[in-house]
C-alpha cells in the first residue's frame, strides 16, 4: 500500500470511530485488517489486564496469519504524552501529570513503514466528550509493546 492509500484508509476508519465513539462515548480496541477473506475488523470486547493483552495479541497474530493479512490497524484508547524525552515511562499512564486521553490508530504494512495517528478525546465538563482533529505520524523514531509487529512475515500457509 502506498502512505498516501494509507494515509486515506486511517482517514476512512477514523470516520467509523468517530460515529461509534459518539454514540458509546468511548470505544472497545478494534483491530482491521485485510487478507485472503477481504476486510475483516474484530472487536474486543474484554477489560484489558497485562494477561488478557497478552492473550488477545497472540490471538489477534493467529489470526493475521491463518489470513495471509497485508495490512493491520489497531485503534484503542490509549493516554499519551508528549515530549517525554529522558524521562523513564512508567507501565501504565493513569496517573502521570500531563497525559491526555487519545484515540490512537497503529498501522502496519508489509509494503510501508508503520504510521499512526491520533485523536485527543476532549471531555467537556458537563457535555458528552467527542474527539479532536485527526493527526497522522507517518514517521517516527520507534514503536515497541505487544501490538507492534502484528503481521506475519514471509510465505504463510493455513
Amino acid at each position: 500500500m502506498t502512505p498516501s492509500a494509507a494515509r486515506k484508509l486511517i482517514e476512512k476508519i477514523s470516520k467509523m470511530t468517530e460515529k461509534a465513539f459518539r454514540v458509546c462515548n468511548g470505544i472497545e480496541p478494534v483491530f482491521h485488517f485485510e487478507g485472503d477473506q477481504g476486510i475483516t475488523s474484530v472487536i474486543i470486547p474484554i477489560q484489558y489486564t497485562p494477561d488478557t493483552k497478552d492473550m488477545v495479541s497472540d490471538v489477534i497474530r493467529s489470526m493475521l496469519a491463518k489470513d495471509n493479512a497485508v495490512w493491520v490497524m489497531m485503534v484503542s484508547e490509549a493516554w499519551s504524552i508528549e515530549g517525554s524525552g529522558d524521562m523513564e515511562i512508567p507501565a501504565s499512564l493513569e496517573h502521570v501529570p500531563g497525559r491526555k486521553e487519545i484515540i490512537i490508530y497503529q498501522f502496519e504494512d508489509t509494503d510501508i513503514p508503520q504510521m499512526s495517528a491520533e485523536q485527543e478525546i476532549i471531555r467537556p465538563e458537563g457535555k458528552n466528550p467527542y474527539l479532536g482533529e485527526l493527526i497522522i505520524k507517518e514517521s517516527f523514531k520507534s514503536s515497541e509493546g505487544r501490538f507492534v509487529g502484528m503481521l506475519p512475515r514471509g510465505k504463510m500457509s493455513s
